[in-house]
Parts: structure tokens; sequence; C-alpha cells
């Protein structure tokens, strides 16, 4: 059974100075380092640390990455809740050449219910993902979402989920195509405003720019 998830990863910045920050990039299963090399950035992307906690099941699955990552996606958290788990994911910045921003600090746990309900599902080899199964909502996930998501390259998979997720989530950590040492990664999120009812359908949130992880979904 495949573990599911680990979104994350982040991005790229700087101010528009006409300049160039240099950031290291690298991807690992670790919440603390990866080791890689120095990339040249867009002239607007600062230095961006993503980290992202997954438990899918009962199995923890960390991801952390180093790489350049636009400004509005700095220093932000987010979370998604589902059936059989849930992700967290955290962004840090800084704005010197190949500087390290720290580690991210994922969001607490969601504890009171906030009278949203969403469907809830997973599938691990399909991009659909229906059912009657609902979940309720908790804390500041107040958006109902459905994830799809298609690797391949070195590696392939197919996944889908729906659940409970924040608003950032939704509009910034969400939806993006990226490539990253020989993995294409497509990914795309649905979501709807929270509403005191049962979600059953979705509109596309807004699209920003991730670079994900080496092992979104998955890990046997």
């Amino acid at each position: 059974m495949n573990t599911l998830i680990g979104i994350l990863g982040v991005l790229s910045v700087l101010v528009s100075t006409g300049d160039s920050l240099s950031c290291i990039k690298c991807l690992g299963s670790s919440k603390e380092t990866c080791i890689g090399s120095s990339v040249t950035c867009p002239s607007d992307n600062l230095c961006a640390n993503g980290y992202s906690l997954t438990n899918a099941a009962g199995t923890l699955t960390p991801v952390f990455n180093r790489d350049c990552g636009p400004r509005n996606q700095c220093n932000l958290t987010g979370s998604v809740t589902f059936n059989i788990g849930v992700v967290r994911v955290a962004t840090t910045c800084c704005s010197t050449d190949n500087c390290d921003p720290g580690i991210p600090t994922l969001p607490s746990n969601n504890i009171q219910q906030n009278g949203l309900t969403c469907r809830t599902c997973y599938s691990g080899n399909s991009l659909s993902c229906y059912t009657s199964e609902t979940i309720q909502c908790k804390g500041v996930e107040n958006k109902c979402l459905l994830m799809e998501k298609q690797l391949s390259g070195t590696f392939f998979s197919k996944e889908a989920l729906r659940g409970c997720a924040t608003d950032t989530y939704c509009s910034l950590l969400g939806t993006q195509t990226a490539s990253y040492d020989g993995l294409n990664i497509d990914m795309k999120v649905f979501c709807t405003s929270g509403t005191n009812s049962v979600h059953g359908g979705f509109f596309l949130s807004t699209t920003a720019f991730l670079v994900l992880l080496k092992y979104l979904f998955f890990l046997n």
C-alpha cells in the first residue's frame, strides 16, 4: 500500500531588483536537511525551505527541500486532512546567496470542529476519487479539497484524494507542474469555499508553482 503524499517542497524568490540570488537546490526524506548544488534563481525569487509531514494510516513520511521560491509562498503553513491521514506543510525564506532560512515550523494539529463537512477518500492508482464518505473539518481547514496527482519519468504514479484543507493550501501550496531530477510532477487542486454543507463539486484553485518532492504520495 502506498503511504501517500508528502506534499511540498518549495519554491523560489527576491525582490524585483534585477539581481538574482543563488540558492541551494535539494530534496530529502528528512525534516532537517538535504544536500545539493547552488542554482541561479529568477530575479524575483528568494531562497526557500519547504517541509511536509504526512501521517497516513499511522505511517509518518517527512520531506524536506531547498530551492528558489516566490515571495508570496514564503513563511506559510497549511494542511489537508482526509479519511486515512493528514498532511501538514510549511515554508521559510531568506534573501542572501545560498542562505539557509531554517527548518519551517509545521502548523499544529486541528482539534476543534468548525462545522464544515466534506467528502473524503483516497485512491492510489487513479486520478479519480468518488465517495459518499464524509469527514468533519476542524480548525482552519475551511475548504473542501479534491487533489489529483500524476508522476512520470523516474517514477510513475496516479493518485487522488478528497478531504478538508486550509485556504493557504488551496490557493498557494496546491496546483503545480514541475520537473525535478527526471521526475515530472503534475498536480491539480480543486477547492470549494467553506460552507456548512457537504460539497460534491469543485473549482480550480489559484495556480502556484511549487518544486515538489521526489516521492510525493508514496514510499512503499
